[in-house]
């Protein structure tokens, strides 16, 4: 294959995985699903895509070192805190879980699936993994309550090296071909493979935590030596102890995650990023070498064996691991009906696939048919049935089209006043006491904190919450309190007041946009004008717009002086105005407007009085 081919190829998998992505996000699907089906078009359908000879020898060395990435990625999300009194729960589900979920699969896979038993043994171990880049997004999309969602993402995390070990020490003792002893070298091989994990994940963490907390890296390397420290302990792991590296990976993530000594959120921002690119191309590679004629041959074999996955090994798993637990049942229902397969399934059973042929053993096609439509099954039932279960449950948080309010000035008590009013949640956030005393006597949540405290964002209920709104008469205050919560609530959920217009004239630079937040509401509205506008006697008012109440009615009466806020769509969902977003209000929707006073208002609502 030539270089330009090449090129052309791996630019090819970029936008096809960017493209999978944003339909997954665009249409509230499972990337995964997309990606995989991405794959099998570019491959094996059409023959746009060949991972073979576009990699050759380094197609599996860098699949390896992908998963490595993602797994220190999902390691630096969790933090010991999360789980409280839950920590139990999920070792037993590592543990007792996993051995219930393996001797289930195992029997599927041989009477049902039709896969000899030296296969089936090892079919079922690799089951045994969920997985952190499905679980993630079915979190992010569901939004959990309670311990349900800490304890899917340390499941999900942490059985995705145990599973791996525990494929190699399977192969290795039934195809292997110098094991004696197999108790023996399964205990030794346990031992190893953990304390090397342990060590060189815990010594490579502790590392980068003295690197960063001493201030002993320019901040534009931080990320970099990062990534090329995730790489030597994952290869230096391996070469001690084969298969060793993931679980290094995740121990080295965990230990930098829960430190106090250095700020991670910038090594953690720029692997979120890394770990999307490399899931897209990861999944488009890796369907792309998929067989059809495998897929099809045994198919109704296959899904035999993930009907039992699904109805009998993972509830049983959970059931016995959760007996005498502090969950409740529905908790323990939820976990039983969630566990989707990911990109370690796929990986692992590819490399193992192809060990299994260069052994000589021809039926290691099965083994990737059968765990890829697993993968493709679990994501496509869990990704429909995820959120409405949670629902059914009592196990979703509300809708997030709650904001959050920096700054309880007489202003924003009003702005929340408003959208409490029509069923959505506002929290107020004010390090002046009296500020907060004051919303609290109005029957508004508050809280009297300083927004920057670590403690403070960590800490927050932000259930039903998804928009921030810095409205205090700081300029530095809103556009530091945006650039804290953007990780949280995206570029497009943070807003804040534009600057006083002398400031403006003033600066000789603009603040960078990457700095400061949308401008809320529009470009002329400071501090000072709503001041102004208040002291004038303005107030806040709910608007139906009807056929015969048309928004156009409003902008008639009072042009420029009525301030639009808020607009509550038909399907109750609650948009900003602001200065880069000209909302158009239609019958069917509610606007919620700062009005200029008038003796007579055309409209009913609101008075004067009640701001």
């Amino acid at each position: 294959m030539s270089s330009e081919t090449v090129l052309l190829n791996a630019a090819l998998i970029l936008v096809l995985g960017a493209l999978a992505q944003w339909i997954a996000w665009k249409f509230h699907i499972p990337s995964i699903l997309i990606l995989l089906i991405t794959g099998i078009i570019a491959g094996p359908v059409t023959g746009l895509i060949h991972p073979a000879k576009l990699m050759g020898n380094l197609l599996f060395p860098f699949v390896s070192s992908s998963v490595a990435i993602i797994l220190f990625e999902g390691g630096l999300s969790l933090k010991f805190t999360e789980l409280k009194n839950s920590i139990g729960i999920v070792l037993r589900i590592v543990s007792v879980g996993m051995i219930v979920t393996w001797g289930i699969s195992v029997w599927a896979a041989h009477v049902l699936g039709g896969l000899p038993l030296s296969l089936s043994f090892l079919a079922g171990a690799i089951l045994v993994v969920t997985g952190p880049t499905v679980i993630a997004p079915l979190l992010r999309q569901v939004r959990l309550k309670g311990a349900v969602g800490p304890i899917l993402k340390w499941e999900s995390i942490l059985i995705d090296p145990i599973g791996a070990i525990f494929a190699l020490l399977t192969f290795q003792v039934i195809f292997g071909q110098d094991v004696h002893l197999p108790q023996i070298y399964i205990l030794r091989a346990i031992l190893m493979t953990l304390a090397v994990g342990i060590c060189v994940g815990f010594i490579a963490g502790h590392i980068m935590v003295v690197l960063i907390g001493n201030f002993w890296l320019p901040d534009f390397l931080q990320n970099p030596i990062a990534l090329t420290m995730v790489v030597v302990a994952f290869a230096l792991s391996n070469h001690i102890q084969d298969q060793s590296g993931l679980l290094t990976v995740t121990v080295m993530g965990i230990a930098m995650a829960n430190q106090k000594r250095a700020d991670m959120r910038s090594i953690a921002a720029f692997k979120e990023t890394l770990t999307t690119l490399l899931l897209s191309t990861l999944f488009i590679i890796l369907a792309a070498r998929l067989q059809l004629a495998e897929l099809e041959r045994h198919i109704f074999q296959n899904l035999l064996v993930i009907l039992v996955l699904l109805l009998a090994a993972r509830p049983l798993s959970i059931f016995l691991s959760t007996l005498s637990s502090h969950l409740s049942k529905q908790e323990r229902l939820y976990l039983m009906l969630m566990a989707p397969r990911g990109i370690v399934a796929a990986s692992v059973s590819s490399i193992f696939a192809l060990r299994l042929i260069q052994a000589g053993y021809p039926e290691g096609g099965r083994l990737i048919s059968l765990v890829f439509l697993a993968i493709i099954c679990t994501v496509s039932i869990y990704g429909l049935i995820a959120r409405m279960l949670a629902q059914r449950l009592g196990l979703a948080s509300m809708e997030t089209e709650g904001i959050l309010f920096v700054g309880a000035n007489a202003f924003g008590l009003a702005l929340a006043k408003s959208i409490q009013a029509e069923g959505f949640r506002a929290l107020l956030i004010d390090s002046n006491r009296e500020n907060v005393e004051k919303a609290r006597l109005e029957g508004l949540p508050s809280l009297h904190a300083n927004v920057f405290s670590y403690y403070f964002r960590d800490e927050i209920d932000l259930e039903g919450i998804g928009k921030l709104v810095a409205i205090t008469p700081n300029n530095e205050v809103n556009s530091l309190a945006a650039m804290r919560f953007t990780d949280i609530f995206g570029r497009a959920g943070v807003y804040q007041l534009n600057r006083e217009e002398n400031e403006r004239r003033s600066l000789q630079y603009e603040a960078p946009n990457h700095l400061t937040g949308r401008t809320l509401f529009s470009r002329n509205t400071t501090f000072a004008t709503l001041q102004e506008k208040f002291n004038e006697g303005s107030y806040i008012k709910p608007i139906l717009i009807t056929e015969n109440n048309p928004y156009s009615k409003y902008t008639k009466e009072y042009g420029e002086s009525m301030l639009p806020l808020f607009l509550i769509t038909e399907h109750h969902n609650l948009q900003i105005f602001s200065a880069d977003l000209a909302l158009s209000p239609h019958p069917g929707q509610k606007l919620i407007a700062l009005l200029p006073s008038k003796e007579e208002d055309i409209t009913t609502g609101l008075t004067k009085g009640e701001l």
